[in-house]
């Protein structure tokens, strides 16, 4: 359901911009504004559909499109900052959702997310610190002999922390690679517990 949503939604965007790029309404600022609003509504309502179909750099996308259009929009806001969540860049979620705070500052959501977010760069730090403790709390031969699992394990961890933090400026560049070693690393772990 949410793909054909999704298609409509885009068709929805194309013409929007046809109209805005011939300038149809150039002179009607009442008609113009309510394009303007139209395409704020498809693009915040793309960007959930692209979070249900799990398309999180998409959604980021369409949220900036709409965000780009109504600088102040937390629906918009909220979104993105989902899209970052799904997508483990927790420090990116959090300046979204301070800025969302800022614009609507009792927004109960948003407030749950942005702790949630701060919990996990926590949790993210410190795993990813004593990982590297224990691969390179001895000579890094004896860690590796010892746990070659471990050296797997870390590299992927500071790879995926590099990425992430490139995310926000090239997140269109690097999606497929996050996507892809997040998944890997997550395949390898389920298969180490099995």
């Amino acid at each position: 359901a949410y793909k054909e949503a999704i298609k409509a939604w885009q068709c929805s965007l194309k013409s929007v911009k046809y109209v805005l790029d011939k300038g149809l309404y150039k002179e009607k600022p009442e008609q113009l504004q309510e394009v303007y609003d139209m395409e704020h509504k498809m693009a915040v309502n793309l960007a959930q559909g692209y979070l249900k179909t799990e398309e999180y750099n998409k959604a980021i996308e369409a949220a900036d499109q709409a965000l780009n259009r109504v600088p102040k929009s937390t629906k918009a806001m909220y979104r993105k900052a989902s899209a970052y969540m799904s997508l483990l860049s927790f420090e990116e979620a959090q300046t979204v959702l301070k800025e969302l705070l800022e614009v609507e500052p009792s927004n109960a959501a948003a407030k749950q997310m942005l702790a949630e977010a701060e919990r996990n760069t926590l949790v993210s730090g410190r795993r990813a610190k004593r990982m590297s403790q224990r691969i390179f709390g001895g000579s890094a031969s004896t860690a590796t002999a010892q746990s070659p699992w471990a050296l797997f394990t870390w590299f992927f961890a500071v790879l995926l922390q590099l990425l992430q933090s490139a995310r926000q400026r090239w997140h269109v560049a690097v999606h497929g690679t996050l996507d892809s070693l997040q998944a890997m690393v997550g395949m390898k772990a389920k298969a180490k517990t099995a």
